[in-house]
């Protein structure tokens, strides 16, 4: 405000790209015009857009685009940004920009990313052969790719979970989820049985043990091989 600027010495040099309303626009007017403020770089307004203001008669201002997205064209990058992640989160993708994920494929190696996918997947159809109540399920990793079993359990008992549990259950808390339903979580790593890489998920019911296999060819073809 005034009282503010007042006991700046002069000559001050302003900038605003935080958001509109930090400085009162008056004062900053009145700082402009008494030469008090003898530069002010500004990026957003109160009011947007600010096509007539009266700070734009000044030549010693400087007015960008608002960094904060306050563009026709950011806010319309930022939509198709959100839908698209949206959309990726949805299909089981990828979530760019998601917190507390147990793994993220955007930061993985681009092999890694279908495996993925493909332990949900394979999950999802192992309770559908016994639908009785779930005691364990337990991952189980051939080759490289077994780095990341820790990391894919978490994908594994959200496809084998979600189906019963719906939404109460995500990739951030189905740890705890599963612990809370009295399914024990589990994953190992074994030698190469033929394949590259191979991940199997074993699921324990009360009835019988389920065992579903999987790997992936030429990049991205997800398949079922035991």
């Amino acid at each position: 405000g005034k009282q503010e600027i007042a006991k700046m010495k002069d000559g001050i040099r302003l900038i605003n790209c935080a958001r509109g309303g930090l400085y009162t626009e008056e004062a900053l007017y009145e700082g402009l015009k008494s030469g008090k403020i003898a530069w002010l770089g500004i990026d957003v307004f109160d009011k947007e857009p600010a096509t007539n203001h009266p700070l734009l008669d000044f030549e010693n201002i400087s007015v960008t685009s608002h960094l904060g997205a306050n563009t026709l064209e950011s806010q319309d990058n930022i939509a198709r940004e959100a839908c698209e992640q949206a959309l990726s989160a949805a299909r089981g993708v990828a979530y760019p920009n998601a917190l507390n994920l147990p793994i993220k494929t955007e930061d993985l190696p681009p092999f890694v990313a279908p495996y993925i996918e493909l332990v949900s997947k394979m999950a999802f159809l192992a309770v559908q052969i016994d639908k009785n109540p779930i005691k364990s399920i337990k991952l189980e990793a051939e080759g490289i790719i077994g780095e990341y079993a820790n990391s894919m359990l978490t994908f594994a008992a959200v496809g084998a979970l979600g189906g019963i549990l719906g939404e109460k259950i995500n990739y951030v808390n189905a740890e705890f989820v599963a612990k809370e339903k009295g399914v024990e979580l589990s994953c190992e790593t074994l030698p190469n049985s033929g394949y590259n890489n191979k991940l199997s998920v074993k699921i324990i019911t009360e009835n019988s043990n389920i065992s579903v296999s999987g790997t992936v060819f030429n990049e991205n073809e997800q398949r079922i091989v035991g």
